[in-house]
């Protein structure tokens, strides 16, 4: 929501509301009273399978760590939850990993949608804008450029040539 602020481009539906529960495109809305959705709010974001997966979020990174909740009291703090799993302690590592590459495999050898160019993975989007930005830089709005500008005048650094807005 910041980087839409920054941008002045508005939020997609269904990703929060104002004060009095309506539905906004303003990405300023939690300055002013407004909420965030919770993940499947609605049909068009998926309804019950991400509204399961966003209640578990918000026990997991608010409730369970102390810092409330988003959906009664809104977060009083930034939460954070982490967990680990030993996969040899479910069964053989090795084959876990083969099965998991012919699953990954399987999946992006799928159909995509018609105007959908591949179907994609969780990492998959991440891996090309790494490749992408280690090609072509980073985009920055003005507004961080200048942030930046800033900051780095206060510390006594110099800014890099190539940073453009």
């Amino acid at each position: 929501m910041e980087i839409a602020q920054r941008q002045g481009k508005p939020i997609p539906p269904g990703w929060a509301v104002d004060a009095a529960g309506d539905d906004t495109a303003d990405p300023t809305i939690l300055r002013q009273g407004g909420a965030l959705q919770p993940l499947g709010s609605y049909v068009e974001t998926s309804s019950h399978k991400g509204y399961g997966l966003g209640i578990m979020v918000d026990i997991l990174t608010g409730v369970l760590p102390g810092m409330g909740s988003a959906i009664f009291e809104g977060a009083r703090m930034q939460g954070w939850w982490f967990a680990a799993w030993r996969i040899d302690a479910f069964r053989d590592a090795v084959a876990f990993k083969a099965d998991m590459k012919h699953m990954v495999d399987h999946l992006r050898s799928l159909r995509p949608r018609p105007g959908v160019q591949a179907v994609l993975v969780p990492g998959d989007p991440e891996a090309r804008a790494i490749e992408e930005r280690a090609r072509l830089g980073i985009p920055l709005d003005g507004e961080t450029v200048e942030q930046l500008r800033t900051l780095a005048e206060e510390l006594g650094v110099e800014m890099p040539s190539e940073m453009k807005a």
